[in-house]
Parts: structure tokens; sequence; C-alpha cells
């Protein structure tokens, strides 16, 4: 039905503009790139009334509009050239159109087969760090959760959440060299103890930087953010996950303490504001949970 309201809406604009495949070729390109417009926004503004009224995140359409719309209008403009050889030349154009088509089908499939790819690496790392450690697995969920929240908060488009999300997921890909054994130790750590734990951010960074499409998120996952002492304070988001970090750890039952109050959890970052914590982070992760009402 979709589809049929933004092909209605091309046929009713094509038809106010009068248009006809013998015109001048400026004239029939013109007229087919309107009408390919109006096709992506009917349809990418029924998909977002859509959205809203079942409570989902309509915006991310906006941005896929953006990406379509650069994707579309230019085969459209192909298509409408293809048309208009057609009519004018016979079928022979059909047969000298065919190869770039294939062509740009094929580089069509490889770009989706390399997003494949790129999702099912973010799926092996995070199912490995599940089998690693149980705590972990509904950690790093929670964590990649909240810094959407905070995000979503500080207006980010859906491309900078996806980044912080991935981010989040993977700030802990290096515990794969910490022991089990001290990732769940009941007591007290050593000194020598806790120095291999602190190792695993830099494993992380190590690791993520190997990997051409997440190198972007190495430092944001991986860096040590236990204070704002000399750091950066433009990007935000390694401080996002430093939070969402510290808060789940805080709220959560761990093998050698119980878990904290929610409310405690806020009075402990608001107290560690702006030493440890990024103030600006603390106060977003704070209402975007109360406002969720979590």
């Amino acid at each position: 039905s979709n589809d049929l309201i933004a092909g209605c809406a091309v046929y009713g604009v094509l038809h106010l503009l009068n248009f006809s495949i013998y015109e001048s070729l400026p004239l029939v390109i013109a007229k087919v790139f309107v009408a390919a417009f109006t096709y992506e926004i009917v349809n990418y503004v029924d998909l977002a009334i859509d959205s809203a009224f079942r409570g989902e995140a309509w915006r991310e359409l906006l941005y896929d509009l953006r990406k379509s719309l650069i994707e579309v209008l230019p085969l459209a403009l192909f298509s409408g050239l293809l048309g208009k050889f057609y009519f004018d030349y016979g079928t022979l154009m059909l047969v000298m159109f065919s190869v770039p088509l294939i062509l740009g089908r094929e580089l069509a499939a490889s770009f989706a087969r390399m997003n494949e790819t790129q999702k099912s690496t973010l799926d092996t790392l995070t199912r490995t760090l599940e089998a690693k450690d149980k705590y972990t697995a509904g950690h790093v969920e929670r964590v990649a959760m909240f810094a959407k929240y905070i995000g979503e908060e500080l207006g980010y488009g859906p491309k900078r959440l996806e980044r912080l999300r991935q981010a989040a997921l993977l700030h802990d890909a290096g515990k794969l060299i910490v022991p089990s054994a001290l990732l769940n130790k009941p007591g007290k750590l050593t000194d020598e103890e806790f120095k291999v734990i602190q190792r695993h951010e830099f494993v992380t960074i190590e690791i993520l930087k190997s990997i051409d499409f997440l190198a972007s998120i190495a430092y944001v996952a991986g860096g040590d953010h236990n204070s704002m002492e000399g750091k950066s304070t433009k990007k935000l988001e390694p401080f996002i996950v430093a939070a969402c970090d510290a808060f789940d750890a805080m709220t959560s039952t761990r093998s050698y303490r119980k878990a904290l109050s929610m409310e405690v959890a806020f009075e402990e970052l608001n107290k560690k504001g702006g030493k440890q914590f990024h103030p600006k982070v603390v106060e977003a992760l704070i209402h975007a949970i109360e406002s969720r009402g979590e």
C-alpha cells in the first residue's frame, strides 16, 4: 500500500507536468528527477507516520531518506535516459545500457555483502565476550542501551548513534585476555591482578584498531576515561561509554558486592561529575532514564 500511494503521487506529478517521452532530453530528465524525488519523499513520509504511531524512532528514517536519495536519484535519471533513447533509437539502446546496469547491480550487491560482513563481525565479537563472561553479556547490552539514550538526549543523528552503540557493545573486548578466575573473583584483587584487568583497555584498542570498519571507535571503546584531567572534552562519546559502564556496574550485582540502588548510583555520578565523569553526560543519562520511567 505504501508503494501504491507513492506510485499514485508520481503519476499525479507527471500528469501535472504534462510529461511526454517525446519531449526534449533536458525536459525528460528534469521531470523524471521531480517524479523520483516525489516518490522518495512520499514513501518516507508514509513510513515516518507509521513509525511515529507505533512509537518507533521515526527520525532515523530521515537519515535513511537522505541516503536513499543519493542512491535512487542517479538511477532514476539513468532510467529516464534509457527510456528516452529507447523511444528515439529503438531496442539497440537497451543492449548498450544493459552492461552498466549489470555492473551497477553487482556493485550494489557487493556493498550489501560488505555491510552483512561488518554486522557478522560485530555479532561474533559480542558472542565471544558473552561466552567468556556471562555477566559481560547483559552488561554490554545495557551499556549500549544507556549510551543510545544519552546520544538521543544530545541530539545525535542515526549514524553517530550507531557508532556510539558499537563502541559501547565492544568496550569490554579486551577482557578476552583476562582469566575468568580474575573476572569472577569474589574477594579483593591484588595489585598485580588489578594491573592484568586494567590491561584489557589497551587490548580493546588494539583489537578494534586491527578491524578497518571499527578502527574509528577504538579509542571511544577502549580508552582510559577514569578521569577527566588532561583529557579533551570536545568529543563526548568516550565519556558517554565510561559513564554508562560505571552506572551499569554500580547497579548490577557482582561477585564481590550487591547492586546499588539507582538513586545511589545517580548520587555517585553527580559527586564525581567534572572529575571522573563529564557533567553534561551525567545530566543527560539521569534525565534519559528518569524521563523514561525506568
